[in-house]
């Protein structure tokens, strides 16, 4: 809750800028979420971080099931 905090008591400074510091602090701030965005998507992926992606598909289905029709369909 403190940033909602320090976002109510830093707006009212922020009404008060004119137009055209009210839009360079927007693109400072537009910058920066830029700039964190750019280096989350720039962190490598070890082949451990995919463990149990999309095993949820998998829940229900008998395995060897699944394996016995799919030899059977030649």
């Amino acid at each position: 809750m403190k940033s909602i905090e320090n976002l109510e008591e830093i707006w009212p400074k922020v009404e008060k800028l004119d137009k055209e510091d009210q839009l360079m602090l927007a693109e400072k701030i537009l910058s920066k979420i830029h700039q964190e965005n750019q280096s989350r998507k720039t962190k490598s992926l070890a082949l451990s971080d995919l463990k149990n992606l999309g095993s949820e598909i998998w829940k229900d289905i008998d395995v060897k099931q699944y394996l016995q029709d799919l030899r059977q369909w030649d």
